[in-house]
């Protein structure tokens, strides 16, 4: 795969971590889709995805303590955060 597929399906797994954690932060699926978008990254050697892993390693340490609603807002906000600036500019050359 290209680098910016890789960085597009990570952009997506954030998305949807950031989803699904908002509306369950007590399931299990966000796990999921952080920790795919982190084994993305780790493939990726560049400098904009080395920093975007270590800001979604710190959110993840965050996330193991139960947190209040405007918490989970902010931490949700984060991960879509982290995702936007992963997203490839043109998406059309895939």
């Amino acid at each position: 795969m290209s680098e910016k597929v890789k960085l597009l399906n990570c952009f997506m797994d954030l998305n949807r971590a950031a989803k699904f954690y908002f509306l369950d932060p007590k399931g299990h699926t966000y796990k999921i889709f952080l920790s795919h978008s982190l084994n993305i990254l780790k493939n990726i050697d560049n400098k904009k995805a080395k920093q975007s892993r270590k800001k979604l390693l710190k959110v993840k340490g965050k996330l193991k303590g139960g947190v209040r609603k405007e918490e989970r807002l902010r931490i949700a906000d984060e991960i879509l955060t982290v995702g936007l600036l992963l997203k490839p500019q043109t998406t059309r050359e895939i």
